[in-house]
């Protein structure tokens, strides 16, 4: 039998990790380098990240921490010899949406913990 407690502790874990991770991607949204080369990815600026969210074998979510596809984005720039910037692929619409699904997640999962809590109680009580 699946625990209620764990399966919900696992949703509103998934949910954390995906506001963290798209706080970051907003945090970061302005870090930019130039390119030196046509293809080069500089080293020093910020690749979005996304949240992969798949059941766990037991019951409950698991989550995996993934480069989003294509990190990088590219816009022009003056002041490089390639006359090209990079900057990271964050959309904030999008992050703005994953963090209001994050923070419905999380409740959704906590008032299943009260509701479960709510009802553990109920049967003690019968069983005194």
């Amino acid at each position: 039998m699946n625990n209620v407690y764990d399966i919900a502790r696992s949703g509103m874990a998934a949910a954390t990790q995906r506001l963290t991770v798209s706080a970051g991607n907003v945090a970061n949204i302005n870090t930019s380098a130039p390119v030196e080369r046509v293809g080069d990815e500089p080293d020093d600026v910020y690749r979005p990240r996304r949240v992969e969210q798949a059941p766990a074998a037991g019951g409950g979510v698991q989550t995996s921490v993934r480069l989003q596809d294509p990190p990088l984005i590219y816009g022009p720039d003056g002041t490089s010899a390639a006359g090209l910037r990079a900057y990271p692929n964050v959309d904030p619409v999008r992050e703005a949406v994953d963090q209001m699904v994050a923070v419905s997640s999380y409740k959704a999962n906590a008032s299943v913990l009260a509701a479960q809590s709510k009802i553990d109680e109920t049967l003690l009580d019968l069983k005194s």
